[in-house]
């Protein structure tokens, strides 16, 4: 089994999507995959996020699974499941650990410099030639994964490929115009509500 996961001390909605998009991915390809973390939650996955028909997977990881992990690179920040010697990919946007990875995998080891790693997810799949096999919600998670890590496609990290993934992916999802709107609203909503626990979830 491959196990897509991602860090140990929270999972935001990049690595939320990126992992499950992965996962479904791996299994279009015929690789036996599970998108799994022990992570809690943070309020980027907001409750409409929650209850689309795409989510997490129940496995406990064992020593035979191999792992991939997505929108993280450092070893000593990975979900507490994984074995880093069993690592077979990485993808990942954050800069610091090219070198290491690349070393041990090659070209497996994708870590480059965009504004979301689901950007990097989506690219995967119209790589693949699956793009047209997405399901509309997979799309939506990561469109809206995009959208919050480079702020509404504002940020400083936000780069032409993060846009037209976004483009492609909005498009698939059918979503509304608003949907960024109403987004953004929702996580402040629920930051607002315990703001304690929410800097706690993102630290």
């Amino acid at each position: 089994m491959i196990v897509v996961t991602s860090g140990s001390a929270y999972l935001d909605v990049d690595a939320y999507a990126g992992c499950i998009a992965f996962a479904q991915l791996l299994n279009l390809q015929g690789l036996a995959a599970k998108a799994i973390s022990s992570a809690p939650l943070n309020q980027s996955i907001s409750q409409t996020l929650r209850d689309w028909p795409v989510g997490l997977d129940a496995h406990h990881a064992t020593e035979h699974d191999h792992f991939v992990m997505i929108d993280i690179s450092d070893p000593s920040h990975f979900d507490t499941c994984v074995d880093a010697q069993r690592v077979v990919e990485v993808i990942d946007h954050h800069p610091g650990f090219e070198s290491y990875w690349q070393q041990r995998l090659g070209t497996r080891a994708a870590i480059e410099a965009v504004g979301a790693a689901c950007t990097q997810v989506y690219e995967r799949w119209v790589e693949a030639g699956l793009f047209h096999a997405m399901n509309s919600s997979t799309a939506a998670l990561l469109a809206t994964a995009i959208l919050d890590n480079t702020l509404n496609l504002k940020g400083q990290i936000n780069t032409a490929r993060d846009q037209q993934a976004y483009a492609a992916l909005a498009d698939k999802a059918g979503l509304a115009q608003d949907w960024p709107a109403r987004y953004f609203s929702e996580c402040q909503t629920a930051i607002e509500h315990d703001l304690p626990a929410a800097i706690n979830k993102d630290l």
